[in-house]
Order: structure tokens, then sequence, then C-alpha cells
């Protein structure tokens, strides 16, 4: 399975908020979509940061039963890829060169950032 668009944490958090019918009218469109037509996939960190905001934020805070159907009714279908350790250190090292790569841009940068730990030798 494929999706077309990431859906973040704030979607999710904005489609549970009525404090902003605007916000949530979006985020519930978006989030319906990605449901109804698996256009949309997530990751475990946004369900972690998610799960975590509606148990403990006041604006959206659920109760455990309420925060695990929707776990299991919107941010578990939309989970596409696993995390795993492997996953993780490849993301650091993606990470890593895309950030040593973006210091090498100007001559600025390159006079004052600090050695990446692969240039330190």
């Amino acid at each position: 399975m494929s999706a077309d668009c990431f859906i973040d944490t704030h979607f999710f958090i904005y489609q549970l908020d009525s404090s902003d019918p605007a916000k949530q009218s979006i985020a519930k469109g978006i989030v319906r979509h990605a449901l109804l037509h698996g256009s949309g996939c997530t990751s475990l960190q946004v369900v972690h940061e998610c799960m975590k905001t509606v148990l403990r934020k006041a604006h959206v805070k659920l109760s455990p039963a309420q925060d695990g159907a929707y776990l299991k009714a919107v941010l578990a279908p939309l989970v596409q890829v696993p995390g795993t350790v492997a996953l993780v250190q490849r993301a650091i090292l993606v990470l890593f060169a895309s950030c040593c790569q973006r210091q090498r841009s100007t001559p600025f940068t390159r006079a004052r950032r600090p050695l990446c730990a692969n240039e330190a030798q």
C-alpha cells in the first residue's frame, strides 16, 4: 500500500478539538479521505504523540477507552511503516547527511559550522 500524503499529529488533534470548527472540519475531511481511499499514512511516532496529547491535554482529553477506540479506528489503519530500530537508525543517518549537506551550502555556514562526525578526521 502506498499513500499520497503523510498525516502529522496536528491533523489528528484538530480533528478531535472542537475549539476551532474551521480547522476541525478541514482535519476531519483529510483524515476521512485518507481512511476511505487509502490516500494517507502516518507513523508510530505520530500515533504516540497523538495518544499522549489526547490523554493529557485539556482541549481534547479522551478517556482511556475513547483513546483506545480512536487508536483502533483511525490511527492504526493509517500506520504503513512499522517502527523498528533499523528504521530509526536509517532516519538518523539520512537526517545527519541532510544536515551536513545544508551546512555546506553557503560560505557563512562553511566558515562557522561545526564539523560533521564523518569530516572530523
